[in-house]
């Protein structure tokens, strides 16, 4: 047999266009259920971790209620104490992670306020206004200066010029200056650890958004390994979600509210590549299977281990005869179709030296190519005509005797 290569598009049938959409909607709702596992048990961990935070709320409340009633801040403590109740139940039943959300911020602001009711208890019962002023400061000083500062800077120099008039004339404290400093602190501390809480329940929303795109990742890289498919931009958009990971760990909100737009670009466009891939793949190999299914009729056997698959989707292989003729076949992306196949014979290179080789006198290979196109048209391809590049005559002209069946004209350019 000889023969230069021969090439003809390859294009999926109705029914094949309708069982890839399929499958691929397939692949979609199989990733949504997972993801929808994931986040029910994700869900259920942020449950579990605001019910431990209910419960320890409680506990601080109830050891501060008799203090509190002590000094007149009862009602206060009561009133928080009936909170967390209510959250609590609330938070058994939550459906979603908007509501535990909502849970957590109200969390957030009732631990901040049972910070201050303690404040506020332990400033009622000193005996001394220096001593008062003393627990003043150390309050101040419970959370970093540059942090307090940034949060409510205007509120926190005037707590600080307040408390150090107040300790620079140790000869005209009085319970009502005690009183006064103890408002600037207290309103500069509640503003600070509002803001706090604030940026808490900001990052926490960050991380979840960060999981569920880890996880939307993680999926995809499942896909992959089960399809033995490379999943490309996958390191690329680990990169970022590590990166985010570490700014939402860091607090660094600016930063994270500008990049993790980008990544959530980032991680559809992987996905969108990828379900691409995986049509385009998964097609050519099932391409190549109908060719192979073909290749015994026609006294060829593959050749073991021959078969392989590169990074670009192309899936090749080569076959032989009793009398050791090979048929290489390579299926590839083609310049103005979805797939294209390429075949050549064992005889080209020396046939090619010998000055041999023209379009008239290729016929066995392209009877061979309009033989494997019927096995691959009998699995719901559609076949485009051969073609061949050393100026030799098409395939439907008198050089080959054969005319096989076309789906528009395709041009071939240099390999």
């Amino acid at each position: 047999m000889s023969g230069s290569p021969k090439y003809n598009s390859v294009a999926l049938a109705a029914a094949r266009r309708a069982q890839a959409e399929a499958e691929r909607a397939a692949r979609a709702r199989r990733r949504e259920e997972k993801r929808q596992r994931r986040l029910a048990a994700a869900l259920q961990r942020t449950r579990r971790t605001a019910e431990r935070r209910c419960a320890s709320l409680a506990s601080r409340y109830a050891t501060l209620r008799a203090p509190a009633e002590a000094v007149g801040l009862g009602p206060d403590a009561a009133t928080r104490t009936a909170a967390v109740e209510q959250i609590a139940t609330q938070i058994v039943g939550a459906t979603n992670h908007a509501e535990l959300a909502v849970a957590d911020r109200q969390l957030d602001r009732l631990e901040w306020q049972i910070d201050s009711l303690a404040d506020a208890v332990g400033l009622r019962r000193v005996a001394e206004v220096s001593v008062g002023l003393k627990q003043l400061a150390r309050q101040l000083e419970a959370i970093p200066r540059g942090e307090r500062l940034q949060l409510d800077a205007p509120g926190g120099q005037a707590a600080e010029n307040a408390l150090r008039a107040a300790t620079s004339s140790p000869g005209t404290q009085s319970r009502e200056q005690l009183s006064s400093v103890g408002r600037k602190v207290t309103e500069h501390l509640e503003r600070v650890r509002s803001a706090q809480a604030e940026r808490a329940a900001a990052v926490r929303n960050a991380q979840a958004q960060i999981d569920d795109l880890g996880s939307r990742l993680e999926m995809l890289r499942a896909d992959g390994r089960d399809l033995q498919i490379r999943l490309e931009g996958a390191e690329f958009a680990q990169d970022h979600l590590d990166r985010m990971r570490g700014l939402a760990s860091g607090g660094h909100l600016d930063e994270l509210s500008v990049t993790l737009p980008q990544v959530v670009e980032t991680i559809n466009r992987v996905e969108q590549s990828f379900d691409l891939t995986v049509d385009r793949v998964v097609e050519r190999r099932r391409i190549l299977g109908s060719i192979i299914a073909g290749l015994p009729g026609l006294g060829f056997g593959v050749i073991a281990d021959s078969l392989t698959e590169l990074p670009d989707g192309s899936v090749s292989l080569r076959a032989e005869t009793l009398r050791g003729e090979t048929l290489d076949v390579l299926v590839h992306d083609g310049e103005n179709d979805p797939h294209e196949v390429l075949y050549a014979g064992s005889e080209l290179e020396s046939e090619e030296a010998a000055g041999g080789i023209t379009g008239s006198t290729c016929g066995s290979l392209v009877e061979l190519v309009g033989a494997l196109n019927e096995s691959v048209a009998r699995d719901g391809y559609v076949t485009g005509a051969v073609q061949w590049d050393d100026g030799g005559p098409g395939p439907d002209t008198d050089g080959t005797g054969l005319t096989l069946p076309s789906i528009g004209p395709s041009v071939h350019g240099a390999r």
